[in-house]
Order: C-alpha cells, then structure tokens, then sequence
C-alpha cells in the first residue's frame, strides 16, 4: 500500500520544465506531508533527519517525491548507515525514476547503490524488467564500517557525462571522484528517492538521510586559483585554493615542485587546501621557488601553472633581542626589536621567566616582527600609552605579560621548540646610579649588537622622553658609524596601470665604493612579504632598479601602503638598512 507521508518544510521549486529540490527534513513529524509517498509505515523525521522506520525482516521498502529532472542536473545528499552493509542490506538513492514505485522490474532510471557485497557506492542503470547495470564502480569498501557517514554529489552535464563523488568523512569537504561515464538512455524523468533492503531486526531503523539538493546544473568554466601559501614548518607548505579541487588530480596528476626538482614526500588533502610534506628541509633564510600544475576542480577546469616564491626563515639566537623593559611600574612591558634580515613571525616567540611549564606566546595569529622593527608587549596597552608617550602605537600589543618581579629577576625570549634566542637578568644595579627613583623607569638597551648581559649595555630611559619609549628607537644609545650612501625611491605614489605615467617605482642608490650587496624585500601593510626584488645582488656604485607592482605570483597586488625594506653591506660588515613606504594606486574608472 502507498499513502503520502509528511516530509517537514519540504522546498520544492518548479521552474520552467525543472525542478529544484532542497529537503533538509527539519520539522519533527512526517504525518502531514504530501509531496513525498512510499511504503506504508516505514519512514519517520527524528533528529531533522528522514530515518528508516519499517520493523519487517527480509523486506525492501522506499520513498519518492516529484523531480522533473533532465541533463544537465546534479545531487547531493548526506546520509549515514549504521551497520556493515552486504548483499541483504543496502540502500538506493534514485536520482531519476519513471515511476513513483522503486520497487517495481518495470521501473526505469538511474540511481546510487550504497553498499552490497563490496561495500562501495556504484551507479547503476534500470531498464524496464532487466537487472540493473552497474555503470561507475566505486571504491571498495566505504561502507565496511559498523557506521558510515557519507555525502554523496552525482552530476550528470549537458552531454550526458555523470560523475560519481563521494566523501566519506560526510563533510562534503573531502570529496573523491569513483568514476565517470557517458549514457543517455534515460533523458527524462519524474521521480527522486530513495529504497531500502534490510534482512533481520539488528538493520532496523539504521538508515538516515538529510540535506538533499538537486537542481539544474550550472557549468562552472572558471579554473581555480592559489590564494594563499603559508610556510608550516622547514618541510611543510599549506596551499588554499579559491574553490573544491578534484582529489584524484591532486593526488594522482598534480605536480608540486620547489626549483622545478624536489617534489614531495607526501600529501594532504581537505577541499580547497592541500598540506605538502618534503624529506628535506628548506634552506634557512634562502627564498625557494613552488610550481604547481595539472590541479583541477570538481568540473576539470585546470588550475594555470603558478610559480610563486616563498621564504623559510627560522629565527637564530641574536636575531631577536629583548631591548627595553619596564619590570617596576604600571604596566609592565616587555619590548623586542628584530637585528634581522628577516621578517618574524610573532606566533613562534614565547616569554618565559625560566621555570617550566610557564612560556606564554606572544601572538596567537601571525603577526609579523619586520627586519629594523619594535614590538612591545604589555598587559595592558591603552594604560600604557596613557602613562608613557607611545610614538608608535601600532607597535604595541597586548599579551598575557608574564609578571615581571622588581629589584631583579630573569626574562627569557623562547623561539620553536623552545630554543633560547635571548635571555636577560636584569636588576637596579643596571638603572642609572644618580637616580633616587627608578620606579616606572624602563631599561633600555644601547647597542642591540652588543651582549645581553653585558651590564654597561644597559641604561635608564631619558627624562626628556618621559622615562620609557615601548614600541620605538630608545632614547638611550650607542652612536655607531652608519654605512655612508643614499637610497630612494620614486615617485612616493605610482599606478602601475601601462598609462605611461608613474606606472613603476624607481629605486635608486648611490654608494661610496664598488663591491656593496644587497636584498630587497616589499612587505604589505599587514607585514606580509608580497615580492622578493633583490636577493646577495652585487651593485655598482649607483644605480637603478625598479619595482612594477607585481606580487610574487606575477599578479598585480592591491592598492595600499607598501613598505620597501632593503639592506645593504659590504666585506666589512658595514650594514645599512631602510625602510620606506610607497603607494601603490588604481585609477578610478
């Protein structure tokens, strides 16, 4: 007998001569539905989910409701089955049937069979009283499992092409192509559903399913592209794309190569993000080159190739150094200030006061500490600035600030895996000996080039600069010769659009003898590298080199501040830096 059931806030949509099914199954009853028939008894809504409901042994029972669906056309669903499938017990999604009943030898269509002696999800063709023809073998055994969540994608394009994704981690993030075919015996139909098999009492009630979508297909002819590559580990890249990859093009076409020769070790794979793992590390501080190709999305659009360059940098005892600090007033604060070539990443720093266990990190996102920068770390940043005059606010963050002990006591800067980068034992002794009160005067470094420890590194912050400077150049230091030459960088504003006008930046220098190197790094206003200009290039005594405002990845970057960090030195070891901020434009159609 068939009866109609209830199927909750069942959307059905018709437009034109196609239907656009969307039943997430979220209303707590099924006694009032109309849209959906099926086997008497045997289904239920529980838990916003359409649940098996039929307690017969050795039976097969089923539901439909009304899909006008013609190529090209997709599915999806989630579903989950709670036991081991095999050959008495299974379940079929129909995605287009001739007749509402599903059991019946006359009916004709194509449909999904989840399970059976191999435990995997094939597509099957119905002809009219025939045995079903399996068309797409899947996987062996998906559903090997005492439950299998799974959410499964069936397309079927405009040339009768159906492809068969499934992900079975049922989080639609993870999806795996089974196979592809061609076949147009059926172009038309009238039902979608979905049968069940059960043979004893143990399958009852184990079968769920939700979250159905089927609709017209829209063609997707746009090619994915990278976003993002963050540099993990020495061994490790993250790489994000802008939409769902095809894993198999992933996994067994993708080509992921750094200076075209060393391909990784190993892979992760999770939607529009893969992890690549390499035996060897990358070289410390040396920029690398990343091609990809042979990528595709979900539809076979190709990724173009990408070659972009990427920078490992692992900090090193002395790159970092604690430069100032505050430990007897209100707030305390901590400064640093990176004698680097390269940029930090924050993330990776701790404080410590030399007992384990208590190592706080300095940033819990990926803030970035750039070469000749200052960043102070306080409790309480607004109370600071109140107190002291921050010249640089944005310098400033607030952190869980270790309490500092007054009169004397330790602070240790911890880089990854606890690596000691500097370490300082600070006490009155070290404050300037004429002063009555040192209360809420800071301590400030004189030479970052100079030992830590060394007590004579160490003076008082000026009175003329209010007794402390967090987040900028102390008030306190020693004056070493600086490496003579100029270097600048025109015009401050360009619009690199090809309208012959301020469409590059000029970076021009002009030095006292031949034989200077140098390295050229743009950083965007987040502190991020964008483009790599120079790197140990050997320069004349002047000269010109121009920046075109194209990001690593030969794209051209958004309009905003930028800041050019170059450092030059010479055999000496002479050593002069800049840092000079440009902007670049668009022209406003």
């Amino acid at each position: 007998m068939r009866f109609p059931i209830v199927c909750c806030c069942l959307l059905l949509r018709v437009v034109g001569t196609y239907a656009q099914l969307q039943e997430h199954f979220s209303y707590p009853h099924i006694d009032s539905a109309v849209s959906w028939k099926g086997t008497d008894t045997a289904w239920q809504v529980k838990n916003g989910m359409l649940q098996s409901h039929f307690r017969q042994a050795s039976s097969s029972f089923y539901v439909v409701t009304p899909s006008f669906a013609t190529a090209p056309y997709s599915w999806e669903w989630w579903m989950r089955l709670d036991f081991n499938t095999s050959s008495l017990n299974y379940a079929d999604v129909y995605l287009m049937a001739d007749s509402a009943n599903l059991l019946s030898t006359a009916v004709k269509g194509y449909f999904v069979r989840i399970g059976n002696t191999k435990d995997e999800v094939c597509l099957y063709r119905k002809s009219v009283n025939a045995t079903p023809i399996m068309m797409i073998d899947g996987r062996d055994g998906i559903t090997d499992h005492s439950s299998s969540v799974l959410k499964v994608k069936v397309i079927c394009d405009e040339d009768y092409k159906w492809s068969l994704w499934v992900d079975d981690s049922g989080t639609g993030i993870n999806y795996m192509l089974e196979g592809s075919v061609k076949d147009s015996s059926l172009r038309n139909a009238r039902y979608m559903g979905f049968a069940v098999k059960q043979s004893t009492a143990s399958f009852f009630e184990k079968h769920f399913f939700d979250d159905v979508v089927a609709g017209r297909l829209v063609k997707d002819t746009v090619a994915p592209e990278l976003l993002s590559l963050q540099v993990v580990g020495d061994r490790e890249l993250d790489l994000c794309f802008s939409e769902p990859l095809d894993s198999n093009s992933v996994y067994m076409e993708g080509d992921f190569l750094i200076n075209d020769v060393q391909a990784p070790a190993s892979l992760v794979f999770q939607h529009s993000c893969i992890r690549l793992l390499w035996d060897s590390p990358f070289p410390n501080g040396d920029s690398c080159r990343l091609t990809v190709r042979g990528v595709r999305d979900m539809t076979g659009n190709q990724v173009a190739p990408v070659n972009t360059s990427f920078l490992y940098y692992k900090v090193g005892t002395g790159d970092v150094v604690i430069n100032e600090i505050l430990y007897d007033g209100t707030p305390e604060f901590v400064e640093l200030y990176n004698r680097g070539v390269n940029a930090v990443n924050l993330k990776e720093l701790y404080f410590s006061k030399g007992k384990p266990g208590d190592s706080v990190a300095l940033s819990s996102t990926g803030l970035l500490l750039l070469p000749g920068a200052y960043a102070a770390f306080t409790s309480d940043e607004e109370a600071l600035c109140m107190r002291y005059h921050c010249k640089q606010p944005e310098n400033i963050y607030k952190m869980a600030l270790p309490a500092l002990i007054n009169k004397e006591g330790t602070i240790i800067l911890l880089g990854p895996g606890g690596a000691i980068l500097d370490e300082l034992h600070y006490s009155d002794d070290m404050q300037f000996a004429l002063a009555d009160n040192t209360k809420g005067v800071s301590l400030e470094r004189l030479d970052a080039g100079m030992p830590t420890q060394d007590p004579h590194n160490w003076h008082s912050a000026a009175s003329t600069a209010g007794y402390a400077t967090p987040g900028s150049v102390n008030s306190q230091q020693l004056q070493t010769a600086a490496l003579p030459g100029e270097l600048t960088i025109t015009p401050e504003i360009f619009s690199p659009d090809n309208d012959g006008k301020d469409d590059v930046a000029v970076i021009s220098y002009a030095l006292p003898a031949p034989g200077y190197v140098t390295n050229i790094t743009v950083y965007d206003a987040g502190g991020r590298p964008v483009r790599y200009l120079q790197h140990n290039t050997l320069l004349g005594l002047k000269g010109q080199m121009i920046w075109d405002g194209l990001g690593e990845s030969n794209k051209i970057l958004p309009k905003g501040i930028y800041i050019v960090f170059t450092e030059m030195f010479d055999l000496k070891g002479q050593v002069k830096r800049w840092k000079l901020p440009i902007v670049l434009a668009k022209r406003s159609n």
